[in-house]
């Protein structure tokens, strides 16, 4: 079993995790304050992950930021369409404070291998 702190990127806090593939998982982790909210997408490889380290992952797919109007990302879904594109799907909440916050829904086709 794999410690969830693996996952951890420094304040950062995990929200989702999903598998992509048989071996490659996304991890979706936010950042909360009232100065700056955050999301990061980061791509792992599920072979390497250790229960006794901490790790980056491979590399990170999306991050974004109130500098972008981009929330904190509390959920994440992958799905594949018909025609064989892998689709991702985040969603945040506006937490009953409508005056700081939006509900709001991205979406993301991914391209390549």
């Amino acid at each position: 079993m794999v410690d969830l702190r693996y996952f951890q990127a420094g304040a950062k806090i995990l929200s989702s995790i999903v598998a992509l593939r048989a071996s490659v998982l996304l991890v979706a982790s936010r950042s909360a304050s009232w100065i700056i909210s955050g999301t990061r997408l980061r791509v792992f490889d599920s072979q390497e992950c250790s229960a006794s380290r901490v790790s980056e992952g491979i590399g990170v797919l999306f991050e974004a930021d109130l500098r972008f109007e981009i929330d904190n990302m509390e959920g994440l879904a992958v799905h594949q369409t018909p025609a064989g594109e892998i689709v991702l799907t985040l969603i945040s909440d506006d937490n009953f404070f409508p005056a700081l916050q939006r509900t709001e829904l991205l979406q993301f086709t991914l391209v390549g291998p």
